[in-house]
């Protein structure tokens, strides 16, 4: 093979093998093994949080099994706050993040939080309630009306969250840092959802695109895009609780888990400067080949 030749091919893998996409990936359909994950469950002596049943795997969803995040069949002193957190070993800049899931409420239950950890803050795995702060998922509507930008008093550190209510009234937020990014009211139904969220983190700003469709009739909750300033990019982990307090009582259930981040594509600048170098490069070689 020729040099010019080489170098060329060099150049065309370098440019066209930047587009690929490197992904980690985090899956569970609770059908097969998947992603591992741990169970976390609060024990709040104050609430009595911890007496009713954990996370556990169920049959019968709407693809086979599901787990049975928190339940609680009917009004006592006794809350249930459950959540599962997965690990993700994969670390390197991001310029999108997708999270889908497909979710199940019934009843008058306060909540879901699916939560996008950090793992510069909160570490590629394991965790313990108290480390990933599980009563600080704010499903409750504390929040309800604080205005666009405002800031939680407790909330999860360089990470999204996104809380999803039906106490009072139906509703999904979106959090970054704890501050609000996104409150729209919804009209949940009593059955599964399936839900996806993604974020592409751009030089000047981040997209985000979220939407949540009702599987019984097939129709869309809700459907939006929209952007904000820049938001560092970062690896995550998904994080998914769910608490039925006060006087709530029902189901919140998970399904097709799936969780991935896309590896970042380097700036034009830096490609052009590769493809110089791999010019100059091949010119020299052949400048010494010539005076041989």
């Amino acid at each position: 093979m020729r040099l010019p030749n080489l170098y060329a091919q060099l150049l065309l893998l370098f440019l066209f093998g930047a587009n690929s996409t490197h992904a980690g990936f985090v899956t569970q359909n609770f059908d097969s093994p998947g992603s591992a994950y741990s169970t976390l469950q609060s024990n709040d002596p104050h609430a009595g949080i911890g007496f009713l049943p954990p996370p556990q795997v169920l049959s019968g969803g709407p693809s086979g099994n599901y787990l049975q995040l928190a339940v609680r069949a009917n009004v006592t002193f006794v809350d249930a706050q459950n959540a599962i957190v997965f690990n993700n070993y994969e670390q390197f800049a991001t310029s999108r993040i997708q999270f889908d899931v497909r979710y199940h409420m019934t009843g008058s239950a306060n909540g879901f939080g699916f939560v996008l950890l950090n793992t510069s803050d909160f570490g590629t795995s394991g965790g313990t309630v108290s480390s990933l702060k599980l009563d600080q998922i704010q499903v409750e509507q504390a929040h309800n009306h604080d205005p666009i930008g405002s800031r939680q008093a407790e909330f999860f550190q360089h990470s999204f969250q996104l809380s999803l209510n039906t106490f009072q009234s139906d509703r999904i937020q979106l959090f970054y840092d704890g501050y609000k990014l996104l409150d729209q009211n919804v009209a949940f139904g009593d059955g599964w959802h399936d839900l996806s969220f993604q974020a592409d983190f751009l030089p000047t700003t981040t997209l985000f695109k979220l939407n949540s469709t009702y599987l019984t009739s097939n129709s869309s909750i809700l459907d939006t895009q929209f952007q904000t300033g820049q938001i560092d990019s970062f690896s995550a982990r998904p994080m998914i609780a769910a608490r039925i307090g006060g006087a709530g009582f029902g189901n919140f259930s998970v399904d097709n888990i799936s969780y991935s981040q896309i590896a970042a594509v380097p700036e034009p600048t830096t490609m052009v400067s590769m493809a110089f170098g791999f010019f100059a490069v091949g010119a020299t070689v052949r400048r010494m080949r010539k005076r041989r």
